[in-house]
């Protein structure tokens, strides 16, 4: 009896240490991120948080959210995050939307203006449906989010399983090759509604900040 009374009380111990120590975990972490979020938050311009466990995205700007969009699904692979401002480096897109030139030949203007007064030169001007709705963004660090449209139907239903093959197959080589090279490597997979996946790519520029946690 005393034995049994003795092991419960160490058992109960043992559960109060872990409770304690994962409340002051997540006090920790729950601190990086408030101190990550008010460095960006002291600035004017727009940056963004991607919450991965209720998967959210936050357009924010001097900490109130300006825009919320949900993510329908998320897929994570490699090393944890610290919460810490990305900064992103670049957009990759098969489509890349691509702002009309001007010509700055005056002459040559004019004398295409001559030959058809109706038709006079207008610049086109980009908007939220000329974005793409499939495209990766690189993040510093060797941090990557690639973004797909959760399309419905049954050629969207292949196209899905395909990129779900190429990502479990990919992603390892991508980890091992980063390995070698002593580098880290984090990739993050999220399917948006198109509207969204086109509103993020527009707004999301380079140079652009992005919390993760």
């Amino acid at each position: 009896m005393r034995l049994r009374t003795i092991l419960s009380l160490i058992y109960i111990l043992f559960a109060l240490l872990l409770s304690s120590g994962t409340r002051a975990e997540a006090l920790s972490s729950k601190e990086e991120l408030l101190h990550a979020e008010f460095e960006l938050a002291q600035k004017p311009q727009i940056y963004f948080m991607l919450n991965l466990r209720d998967k959210k995205i936050y357009f924010k700007a001097r900490g109130i959210i300006l825009k919320e969009i949900p993510v329908e699904d998320v897929k994570f692979w490699g090393d944890l995050l610290a919460a810490t401002p990305y900064t992103m480096a670049k957009k990759s897109s098969f489509s890349t939307p691509v702002r009309d030139t001007i010509n700055p030949n005056i002459e040559e203007a004019e004398k295409e203006e001559k030959k058809d007064p109706k038709e006079k030169f207008q610049l086109k001007a980009l908007e939220l449906s000329d974005m793409p709705v499939s495209y990766t963004l690189s993040l510093d660090d060797n941090v990557f989010i690639s973004v797909k449209p959760g399309e419905k139907g049954m050629i969207a239903g292949l196209y899905s399983a395909a990129n779900a093959l190429n990502w479990y197959v990919s992603r390892p080589l991508y980890t091992i090759w980063n390995t070698i090279k002593k580098r880290p490597y984090t990739a993050i997979h999220l399917r948006l509604k198109k509207e969204d996946a086109q509103s993020l790519y527009w707004s999301f520029v380079e140079g652009g900040k992005i919390i993760i946690y």
